[in-house]
């Protein structure tokens, strides 16, 4: 698994809105049934915790309520534990539960020759739990 190319690489794609923490994400998700509207939220995840004043262990140590739809919980757990590693802060318990796995492969990307490439460039969180992405489209969101 490849780690952003600097310290604080979230940092240049902070937007300087309030963080929303993974719970606050994972309310947001539940109460809208739309997939795409759900995968932004997640999204707005990442670019809250590129805020180099972000708390990054508040945004991601409790855990959010199951979503509905086990391809966002898992999501959610992948994002905690990514997190956490190119942070060097301990990933949340939580997030290692059987219920955030997929048994399935879920591909995020629409285009074939996308998932061809986030096939073989998932990190590491998402793709022992069944999400396909690439890297780059955590942190250039």
């Amino acid at each position: 698994m490849s780690k952003p190319s600097a310290p604080g690489a979230f940092a240049a794609f902070a937007t300087g809105k309030p963080q929303l923490t993974l719970h606050d994400i994972g309310e947001r998700m539940r109460g809208s049934p739309d997939y795409k509207h759900r995968l932004k939220w997640g999204f707005e995840f990442f670019r809250g915790a590129a805020d180099e004043d972000a708390d990054l262990p508040s945004l991601i140590s409790d855990e959010p309520a199951l979503t509905g739809d086990e391809r966002f919980d898992a999501f959610l757990a992948a994002a905690a534990e990514y997190v956490a590693i190119h942070n060097d802060i301990d990933a949340p318990d939580w997030c290692f539960q059987p219920c955030r796995v997929l048994n399935y492969g879920w591909h995020i990307a629409e285009y074939e020759q996308a998932r061809r490439w986030a096939y073989a460039r998932t990190p590491g969180p998402f793709l022992v739990r069944g999400i396909y992405i690439e890297e780059r489209d955590l942190i250039n969101v």
